[in-house]
């Protein structure tokens, strides 16, 4: 029992590391498979675990919509990158927003450069239209996950 166990896992892994292909048979079902058909039209099938943890390029289409860090006691910042290159960031407490930065976003050689146009904290009454820019350092850019360095500091986003 103990064997039959231990090939069929080993038969799984081998499955799981090996290349599986996609493609249509003629009634427009999906055919999933070791082997790619004889015609050669089909494509390599990627899981969506696979796809969340490739390293992806740093390019507009990548960091455009929103990504949150949790922090301590339900505190949490959500960054949204648009496609117009404008981008708002909030700081939530457990009860409501208590900071809020909007400006302009580029990437340049690595790196995002946010430029804030404008800053509210409602902690203190706080408001200043004063322009001032940071540049952020991309440690790593997954699907779901984004690291930024930024003054020496590691700050992780997810989606």
């Amino acid at each position: 029992m103990k064997m039959l166990l231990m090939v069929m896992l080993c038969g799984l892994a081998q499955l799981v590391s090996a290349q599986i292909y996609v493609w249509e048979d003629e009634k427009g079902n999906p055919v999933f498979s070791n082997v790619p058909p004889k015609n050669g039209q089909a494509e390599e099938f990627k899981f969506k675990e696979d796809l969340e943890l490739k390293n992806l390029a740093l390019i507009p289409e990548n960091i455009t919509g929103k990504w949150t860090q949790i922090e301590s006691e339900g505190n949490y910042t959500t960054v949204e990158f648009k496609a117009r290159n404008e981008f708002i960031m909030y700081k939530y407490s457990q009860f409501n927003a208590y900071y809020q930065g909007r400006g302009e976003w580029m990437i340049n050689d690595g790196t995002i450069l946010v430029t804030f146009k404008s800053v509210i904290n409602q902690q203190s009454n706080y408001k200043s239209d004063k322009v001032y820019q940071e540049k952020w350092s991309i440690d790593v850019l997954y699907a779901k996950e984004l690291s930024i360095i930024l003054e020496g500091k590691l700050f992780k986003y997810s989606r």
